[in-house]
């Protein structure tokens, strides 16, 4: 409930949050907040997910992995996290990490070079049709290249509508 005043909040303080070059010891209490607050709002992910990120730099690289191992195993108590899974991979990935965590989501596992067929292609009798259907040419490599370890605003703009009101879309 009230996930779009949460959204609006979390969007102002991943603004703050954006501005700060020094957190000291602070970080790890406020994933601790960030991943709660997403675990129970599903609508709050994106964001939480920008903030996360932001927050991965505050943690000490020896610390990284060990973090991300507990964000992860408290979403896999939880069913159906495909769409934090999405936003946990594209937290990763910059930082090196995403291949030494496995991901159930089908587009995570294309991402990680897995063959996976994300639609039911079956019915589709055009072989240049099922071609162009290839989950792997979604990926745009160039663009992958170029993503950074921080989540823009700009990216998670596209999750949340502009009036801070949550949804995907």
């Amino acid at each position: 409930p009230n996930a779009g005043s949460l959204v609006g909040a979390l969007n102002g303080f991943n603004q703050r949050l954006l501005r700060t070059e020094q957190l000291g010891e602070g970080a790890l209490p406020l994933i601790a907040i960030v991943v709660d607050i997403a675990y129970h709002n599903p609508k709050t992910y994106p964001i939480c997910a920008a903030i996360l990120s932001k927050l991965l730099t505050f943690i000490p690289e020896s610390e990284k992995v060990s973090v991300v191992e507990r964000i992860q195993a408290k979403f896999k108590r939880i069913p159906n996290t495909g769409y934090m899974q999405i936003w946990m991979q594209r937290v990763t990935l910059p930082l090196d990490m995403a291949s030494g965590f496995e991901y159930d989501e089908p587009i995570c596992k294309v991402l990680a070079g897995d063959n996976q067929q994300l639609w039911n292609r079956a019915w589709i009798s055009s072989r240049a049709l099922n071609a162009a259907l290839n989950a792997k040419k979604i990926i745009d490599s160039k663009a992958l290249s170029q993503i950074t370890p921080v989540i823009s605003p700009e990216e998670v703009e596209l999750f949340v509508s502009k009036g801070g009101g949550g949804g995907y879309g």
